[in-house]
């Protein structure tokens, strides 16, 4: 938030002129994980869980919450994996012309209905994780500082003050 006076204060007994030119406060700046959907970025950087990692060794809640969506996706990731081959080899064995075996796309899709709550799991832990990162390292920096120009019989000054 910027704030700008032109006030013009005479002093007649050293017959100066002194001009506030601009006082300036900035807000506060937090430096934060950002998540959209499952993307997750820190200063337009997108990052991945193991970078995640590095950055929140400090945060023991966070670091908590991180290790247990890793392991719960890693366990996920299997499923998925295994529920999309069972049911990508059937199909592929019918669109070829050949007999397919519907009870392994049966059993596939099974791995990836029970999949479905592990993933969501996964990425609550993850945004807890974000969170407790972004609650405990929001940095805090408020900068205010005053610029004058004065004028008396010796010549012109710039004030800076922080």
């Amino acid at each position: 938030m910027s704030v700008y006076s032109q006030e013009v204060i005479e002093n007649k007994q050293h017959k100066s002129t002194i001009i506030a030119t601009q006082s300036q406060v900035t807000p506060m700046v937090k430096d934060t994980i950002q998540y959209s959907g499952n993307n997750y970025s820190f200063r337009n950087e997108v990052l991945t869980l193991n970078k995640m990692e590095g950055m929140m060794q400090n945060n023991t809640v966070a670091t908590e919450y991180l290790k247990s969506a890793k392991g719960s996706s890693g366990f996920a990731n299997v499923l998925a994996y295994a529920g999309g081959f069972l049911i990508g080899y059937p199909l592929g064995t019918a669109i070829g012309g050949g007999k397919p075996n519907w009870t392994l796309a049966a059993i596939g899709c099974g791995l990836i209905v029970i999949d479905l709550p592990i993933i969501s799991s996964a990425n609550k832990n993850l945004k807890k994780a974000v969170k407790a990162y972004n609650l405990v390292e929001t940095l805090s920096r408020v900068e205010k500082y005053e610029l004058k120009l004065g004028m008396n019989q010796n010549g012109m000054g710039l004030a800076l003050r922080f």
